[in-house]
């Protein structure tokens, strides 16, 4: 069954610009490194890379080793999730939303989406953007906060079939 389509009255319109991967990135990767896996795994990481370090007496080099290793991985995530978003909100590109009692359309250059609100398990907003999790996967829609007028966000969490999670910090 398709959602009904939103009313044109709740929209917004926005239009990318030089800055705007880079600010959705820096958003995304607190949000992605504030996630419990990431925060038990890096410890765990870095305690496995110590404990061997100590065990083959090699300390310095594991040392050189978790201080090379965190800032290496984190840049490279980084750049993976911006040119991700770049590709998708590239320099001048116009984007739209519209809001409906059920749904939501989102409009691009390389997206036409109509997302049902109680297919939403979480919402997650911050400054720069909105994580949206759709059921049944585990990967979030990452859309500019410039695309939810106000109130639009209270609207799609309360047609999410599950309650809104806090950013984890």
């Amino acid at each position: 069954m398709s959602p009904a389509p939103p009313d044109e009255g709740y929209s917004a319109h926005f239009t990318a610009d030089a800055a705007t991967a880079s600010r959705m990135a820096t958003s995304y990767m607190k949000y992605r490194m504030g996630r419990p896996q990431v925060l038990i795994g890096w410890p765990v990481v870095i305690g496995a890379l110590l404990i061997w370090g100590v065990t083959q007496d090699a300390m310095i080099g594991a040392l050189v080793t978790a201080a090379v290793l965190i800032p290496v991985v984190g840049l490279l995530m980084f750049r993976q999730v911006h040119a991700a978003l770049r590709s998708i909100y590239p320099p001048g590109s116009v984007h739209n939303s519209a809001f409906g009692p059920d749904s939501m359309t989102l409009t691009g250059p390389l997206q036409h989406v109509d997302l049902d609100y109680a297919s939403i398990t979480q919402a997650w907003s911050d400054q720069a953007i909105v994580l949206l999790r759709r059921r049944t996967t585990k990967v979030v829609s990452v859309i500019p906060i410039e695309l939810f007028p106000d109130g639009a966000l209270g609207l799609v969490k309360s047609g999410s079939a599950l309650p809104e999670r806090k950013p984890q910090h």
